[in-house]
């Protein structure tokens, strides 16, 4: 990945300097002649540093998963779940403001499902779904800025 955001990089890089020798009335660089050098210019380099943690930041800071499919995955683990037998109510005897958003990202960090009973269900989950249910629950947790309860 971090191949893919250098090549862009060097790109808007490139397409700057073609940009720029074009409202100087000059020919495209094609690396040769006024190609800048990362020394000569240093602000360039420095743009250019700052383009890569741009799109590196960008990268990292995605969603962990998706809140109203997580919202519904977390309803149909309970679900299924009192369709076994397993509970004694199909909704969730946890809702998201039972903890606070820390609380929440320890639990799935630790991935410690115990206290949610239906450790069959929560066992089958695939990461995806479980990346949901955290950022539903994440999203309502007590401190966030829009609790919830499950209804």
């Amino acid at each position: 990945m971090i191949e893919i955001v250098i090549e862009i990089v060097i790109e808007i890089v490139i397409e700057i300097e073609n940009n720029t020798l074009k409202l100087l009335g000059k020919k495209e660089s094609k690396g040769g002649k006024y190609m800048f050098k990362l020394h000569q210019k240093p602000w360039i380099f420095f743009f250019t540093l700052f383009l890569a943690f741009l799109f590196i930041g960008s990268a990292v800071a995605i969603e962990p998963g998706n809140k109203r499919k997580g919202k519904y995955t977390y309803r149909k683990v309970y679900k299924a779940c009192f369709d076994r037998g397993a509970v004694e109510s199909p909704k969730p005897s946890i809702n998201p403001d039972a903890h606070t958003q820390a609380e929440w990202t320890e639990i799935f960090t630790q991935k410690d499902f115990d206290a949610f009973g239906c450790a069959d269900e929560w066992a089958a989950l695939p990461e995806e779904d479980v990346r949901d249910i955290y950022a539903y629950l994440h999203g309502h947790a007590s401190d966030s800025p829009t609790p919830a309860k499950c209804k």
